[in-house]
């Protein structure tokens, strides 16, 4: 969705990278770039863009084999038949896609 076009208070055309829609109804499943474009019919939405931090690896012979939370470091443990993911950390810090590599080798260091 690049832009939401209203004309007598209703959604007339919504243009997307792939055209042009012409919708009988709308429903905002944007994530955290909902508030953006609901902000262009007048709306207000309570969402913020949120970061998780997670690792994921190729499972070696000896790993977990159920989930698993780490309480005294904050780190979780999912793991499946040919890997593991830890995960732990949210980062409320917009848009901006970079990586926090304090956070990331916090992770590790937890596990």
């Amino acid at each position: 969705v690049e832009r939401i076009v209203t004309a007598q208070g209703r959604v007339e055309a919504v243009h997307t990278s792939r055209g042009v829609l012409h919708p009988r109804e709308l429903v905002f499943a944007l994530g955290a770039w909902s508030p953006a474009f609901a902000n262009q019919l007048g709306l207000k939405l309570p969402i913020q863009p949120g970061k998780g931090y997670s690792i994921t690896y190729t499972r070696p012979g000896l790993a977990p084999k159920r989930p698993m939370v780490l309480k005294e470091r904050s780190v979780c443990v999912t793991a499946w038949s040919d890997g593991y993911r830890l995960g732990s950390t949210m980062e409320f810090s917009g848009y901006d896609e970079s990586l926090n590599r304090v956070r990331l080798g916090a992770l590790e260091r937890g596990a």
